[in-house]
């Protein structure tokens, strides 16, 4: 029976991924198309630059997560080191972590990157009606594809090298972020 809750607990995860994804990646698409048609061309490329990095970003986080050692987390823990709280609430949910960072986030960055190069190429030949499509839509499609793979195989050896370092980072900024969002709240609790 044991094992038949845990098929039954991965297609209730499987499927409550696939319906956030479903949702961010609508709501991304929606923002990253809307906010580059009315944008510079130049700019229209650092955004697209800057959702690729967001991609490979997390996916680093996501191998990370998968490769650090719980056994240092849990010793900073006992010395009340600021964030390591979180790391180890992180490496006991890893499955979950990785499948966020790496899969809904990562490949949300991956579908909306193209989208947000095939409106860079239709405005781009819009704009320049002499420019050649076959060579546009190479090149844009060939950096994309080039940023993306290089930057994810080049992150997948720091992720796996200082996979403890990153994760110690992460957990900090969740602590951060967690202390001024409670300090916020906290505020206007006494307002």
């Amino acid at each position: 029976m044991g094992r038949r809750q845990k098929k039954t607990s991965g297609w209730k995860q499987g499927f409550t991924m696939g319906g956030i994804t479903f949702f961010l990646a609508i709501f991304f698409n929606f923002f990253s198309r809307n906010m580059i048609q009315d944008m510079p061309l130049g700019i229209a490329f650092l955004i697209l630059i800057l959702i690729i990095f967001i991609g490979v970003f997390f996916d680093i986080i996501g191998i990370a997560v998968t490769a650090a050692n719980l056994v240092p987390f849990n010793a900073m823990c006992a010395r009340r080191v600021y964030g390591s709280r979180e790391v180890v609430l992180l490496l006991q949910k890893r499955d979950r972590v990785a499948t966020f960072c790496n899969d809904i986030i990562g490949d949300i960055c991956g579908t909306i990157s193209g989208v947000t190069g095939a409106v860079l190429i239709i405005r781009s030949l819009s704009l320049y009606p002499s420019w050649n499509e076959v060579a546009v839509n190479m090149v844009v499609v060939g950096s994309i594809a080039a940023l993306t793979v290089g930057g994810k195989a080049s992150g997948k050896k720091i992720a796996i090298q200082y996979a403890d370092d990153i994760m110690l980072k992460v957990g900090q900024t969740i602590y951060c972020s967690k202390q001024i969002f409670f300090w916020r709240k906290r505020e206007k609790a006494r307002d």
